[in-house]
């Protein structure tokens, strides 16, 4: 069986990855850890790491032990499309890692595209805001 950490090994290989936790309704202690690794290490080689789909649990979870702040509320959206569309369009994907082609070209902008444009009442691009400090 792969751990999180092992699926990571080729994530110097891309910028930007983005990691659904659509299907997550809670996270422990050992699971802000791996994320917390997985996240400083890609930072070290220059990379980001874009989280989409928090529930409410774990973005509290997120917020109480610090990863919301290291990851940066910059990076986290309401959907996967919506990371995929956005990063497309501030150019920070230099080229899609799946089909090699930039701009409107590219397979998996259209896909991102289509799947946002079918959804109904889709919630806003812009990412989750920081909590207000409690001073």
């Amino acid at each position: 069986m792969t751990t999180v950490l092992e699926a990571f090994t080729t994530a110097g290989d891309y910028h930007s990855i983005i990691i659904s936790m659509r299907g997550v309704p809670l996270v422990d202690a050992m699971g802000i850890q791996a994320l917390h690794q997985i996240i400083t290490e890609h930072k070290a080689r220059g990379g980001e790491v874009i989280f989409t789909a928090l529930q409410p649990a774990v973005l509290d979870m997120f917020r109480r032990t610090g990863l919301f702040d290291l990851i940066g509320a910059r990076n986290i959206y309401w959907s996967s499309a919506n990371a995929i569309i956005e990063l497309h369009e501030q150019r920070l994907v230099a080229g899609c890692p799946r089909c090699h082609a930039h701009g409107e070209s590219c397979e998996v902008l259209k896909m991102a595209r289509e799947r946002l444009s079918s959804q109904l009442n889709t919630p806003p691009t812009a990412p989750v805001q920081p909590s207000p400090s409690a001073d």
